[in-house]
C-alpha cells in the first residue's frame, strides 16, 4: 500500500540524515547500530516508529531483523528476500 511505502521512506530518511548511524554502517558494527536504532529512532513520539510497523510496511512475508532492514536503507542488500528466495539459497548451499 501507499501509506505503508511512505511510512518506510519517511524511516529512511529519519535513519540516512543521522550521522552516528552512518558511521556504525560504514564501520560495519551492526550490534552498535541495531542498538542505537532502538534506543534513538524507534518508539519515539515523533513519527513512532516500530519494528512491527516497518516489518508490515516492507511487504515481506516473514520477519525481518533490524539489521536486514538497515542493510536495505543504506543500500547493501538490493531488496528483502521472501520465505521461497531463503529456502532456495540454503537448498543451494547444501547441495
Amino acid at each position: 500500500m501507499k501509506i505503508d511505502r511512505m511510512f518506510f521512506d519517511a524511516f529512511e530518511k529519519t535513519v540516512k540524515a543521522d550521522d552516528t548511524l552512518k558511521s556504525f554502517v560504514d564501520k560495519e558494527q551492526w550490534d552498535n547500530a541495531v542498538e542505537y536504532v532502538a534506543a534513538n529512532v524507534l518508539n519515539k513520539p515523533a513519527e513512532f516508529f516500530t519494528l512491527d510497523k516497518l516489518r508490515r510496511a516492507a511487504g515481506v512475508d516473514r520477519r525481518l531483523t533490524l539489521r536486514e532492514i538497515l542493510e536495505k536503507i543504506f543500500g547493501l542488500i538490493p531488496g528483502f528476500k521472501s520465505k521461497d528466495e531463503l529456502l532456495e539459497d540454503e537448498f543451494q548451499k547444501f547441495l
